[in-house]
């Protein structure tokens, strides 16, 4: 019986009371969709966020330079310790767009208004427009926005 109740609490708790995948509505949403290589990943100190260092190689959506430095605020979930470098499908939208609606009792969605830079596209309790090339979610979102 310890043994069970010691492997039990040895997950992280989770703020997340219902996860919501990211729908297409909120990935058609976006102000910048690209397909574009991780090529530095950094956590911000003092701030809950991170940093990453993209060069664009496809842009589906919007308009970028080819180099481009965006933030990443997660939602609930938290940060990863890494994001390992490589191509990505991903989503950005302005800081002062406002997002979808969110369905679901996850919907408080927190904007720095008035920022000129690119933030990763994440609802609270959702994943991050942030699909690893070689992933079924890349080959998911791919489909479901209509790329080839």
């Amino acid at each position: 019986m310890a043994a069970i109740l010691s492997l039990s609490l040895s997950y992280p708790a989770f703020a997340c009371a219902v996860y919501i995948p990211l729908d297409g509505q909120a990935a058609k949403s976006v102000d910048v969709i690209a397909l574009a290589r991780v090529e530095r990943f950094r956590l911000v100190r003092g701030e809950y966020s991170a940093r990453l260092d993209l060069k664009v190689e496809r842009l589906m959506k919007g308009q970028v330079p080819e180099k481009l430095s965006v933030k990443w605020f997660p939602s609930l979930s938290g940060l990863p310790a890494r994001v390992p470098s490589g191509r990505y499908l991903i989503g950005l939208q302005r800081a002062s767009t406002m997002p979808p609606p969110r369905r679901g009792p996850n919907g408080t969605v927190l904007l720095v208004l008035g920022v000129a830079y690119l933030n990763v596209l994440q609802h609270p309790c959702s994943n991050a427009f942030l699909f690893k090339e070689d992933s079924a979610d890349f080959r998911y979102m791919w489909k479901l926005l209509g790329f080839k």
